[in-house]
């Protein structure tokens, strides 16, 4: 299965995240008007329904009884893995008084070992990314427990990915990246091109060129290794860049043509 690797905070509309209760696929608590976030546990839960494209048996008590909860039927390990959820305990495990623990997912693994974690924190931010070595320490009070791993094999996908939007049509999407609405179609399995919703992710066939964003670069100095202006390069990835042309971050996948 084709991996996607999160570097953002998922829409409210996301249903993945919202509770069940409220029109969504999530069962953990509900903090704020339906989303079930910011929280590790709604978040991981709904990143795991994100990936696998339908229901799990990921726990839904607190992040730090999730490792030895055995009985979800899940293979676990010390050794990270695409998508699996990273697991901490703050305390003794069942016993919410001392700390309730933390779970993150795994959205990259580096050469370096260093591996790259999407989160959400109850009372805290609705999301963030970490960046974690080996033994993978996110503070004195916690204790690392291991990954529970998808039951599934993941790969790294290269799609470029285009979260709809009020007033897009498949043909308005298509047209944006150089290609026939059938095409969009046929690669996302869409058996309805009229019946698009906004927040859902379209993934975009790799035909054209691409650039991975690097620490240190800037729109002008990328647009100019292609021979292109700043504003160009910027109007093709206005998406992406989410209005801040001057704030480009590592990681990111700019279409080049």
């Amino acid at each position: 299965m084709e991996f996607v690797k999160r570097i953002s905070a998922p829409s409210k509309n996301d249903l993945n995240y919202r509770h069940i209760k409220k029109g969504g696929y999530n069962y953990c608590i509900e903090i704020n008007n339906g989303d079930c976030l910011p929280n590790c546990v709604g978040y991981a839960w709904g990143r795991w329904r994100e990936i696998l494209g339908k229901y799990h048996n990921l726990s839904r008590s607190n992040a730090e009884n999730w490792y030895i909860n055995v009985n979800d039927g899940y293979e676990r390990g010390n050794i990270p893995k695409l998508g699996a959820v990273i697991c901490f305990r703050k305390g003794k495990v069942h016993n919410g008084s001392d700390g309730a623990g933390h779970v993150a997912i795994v959205e990259e693994i580096k050469d370096n070992g260093v591996i790259v974690t999407s989160n959400s924190g109850y009372k805290s931010k609705r999301f963030w990314l970490r960046e974690l070595v080996p033994p993978y320490s996110i503070g004195s009070a916690y204790t690392f427990q291991g990954f529970i791993y998808l039951p599934v094999e993941m790969k790294v996908s290269n799609d470029v990915i285009y979260v709809v939007k009020k007033g897009d049509t498949l043909s308005k999407i298509a047209n944006k990246y150089g290609i026939t609405y059938k095409e969009l179609e046929d690669y996302n399995n869409i058996s309805n091109p009229n019946m698009i919703y906004v927040g859902q992710k379209i993934k975009i066939p790799s035909k054209g060129v691409f650039y991975i964003v690097k620490k240190g670069d800037t729109l002008s100095k990328i647009a100019s290794i292609y021979k292109l202006s700043w504003r160009e390069l910027y109007e093709k990835n206005k998406d992406i860049i989410k209005g801040k042309p001057d704030l480009i971050k590592p990681g990111q996948k700019l279409i080049i043509k």
